[in-house]
């Protein structure tokens, strides 16, 4: 499957297996995932960086309806699905 969104820099488009969370708060469902890009944590480990992006909506009632969708894509083997 493969996650699509609307940013700051315009629609992006995750792969599922790069991934890491999707979580739910309130109005605001945040989709973290593997960037591709790494970083130092401290003087020895280079370590892939995770993105976090918030996806706002204008109620939280529509954010669970946007979960109850992806749960259900999920479920039917979806290619694809769109966070907005």
């Amino acid at each position: 499957m493969t996650i699509f969104f609307n940013s700051l820099k315009g629609t992006v488009s995750i792969p599922y297996s790069r991934v890491i969370e999707i979580s739910q708060h309130g109005n605001t469902i945040t989709i973290s995932y593997d960037g591709k890009e790494y970083g130092w944590l401290d003087d020895e480990k280079f370590v892939p960086k995770v993105n976090s992006e918030d996806v706002k909506f204008d109620t939280e009632e529509l954010a669970n309806m946007q979960m109850r969708s992806f749960y259900k894509a999920c479920e039917n083997n979806k290619g694809a699905f769109f966070f907005g």
